[in-house]
């Protein structure tokens, strides 16, 4: 038996690298904030919920294991049963990518 499917989950990513933790977190918080912002215009409950996910901040390492900069990531997850209206939410956010 064939089912439509009736809910859709989209995750959308942003990555920042850096020297400095603080300056990888704030750039990681205003590409989410924006993001935020734009997918909750259209925001529904049911149709569209928008929250946030992951959010990380871990240091890359040198040959001699030492600290030598910071990763971030960031997830914005876009969930609901209006297909049509996620995937336009999520064509509108600028500041992050279709993640996995």
């Amino acid at each position: 038996m064939e089912v439509q499917q009736d809910l859709l989950q989209m995750n959308l990513t942003t990555a920042r690298d850096g020297t400095d933790p603080a300056a990888v977190q704030t750039q990681l918080k205003t590409a989410l904030d924006a993001a935020l912002a734009e997918a909750r215009k259209t925001a529904q409950p049911g149709q569209l919920d928008v929250r946030t996910g992951n959010f990380a901040l871990y240091p890359r390492h040198n040959r001699e294991g030492r600290i030598s900069g910071w990763t971030g990531t960031a997830e914005l997850i876009l969930e609901g049963r209006d297909l049509a209206r996620i995937t336009q939410a999520a064509g509108r956010v600028q500041t992050m990518t279709l993640g996995a």
